[in-house]
């Protein structure tokens, strides 16, 4: 999976998991407003997986944020290097015919 791909995949899935976690808990409301104890404490379950899940998401987010600033600090770093040479300076070979022999 290309990083750029996973970044994608972590955005959407906190935005559904932030939508989800919010239905889920209007739905709670709902059903502690009716007095059905057994669905709120259905709901509050699904409710703290999301949230916990919301949680793990934003970190590995991060992480895959982290990790593509630190692959193009490196890119920047290796194109700065074969700028900062001369031109012909790789390429120009060493001079050793032996005539100090």
């Amino acid at each position: 999976m290309t990083p750029r791909l996973m970044l994608t995949a972590l955005i959407y899935a906190f935005l559904t998991l932030l939508v989800a976690f919010a239905v889920v808990m209007g739905g709670y409301l709902l059903a502690i407003a009716v007095q059905d104890s057994q669905l709120a404490t259905v709901l509050r379950i699904i409710g703290v997986t999301c949230l916990l899940l919301l949680a793990i998401d934003g970190v590995l987010l991060l992480f895959v944020l982290a990790l593509r600033a630190l692959a193009a600090e490196a890119r920047r770093e290796r194109l700065r290097s074969r700028t900062s040479q001369p031109a012909g300076a790789a390429q120009l070979p060493e001079n050793n015919t032996g005539a100090g022999d």
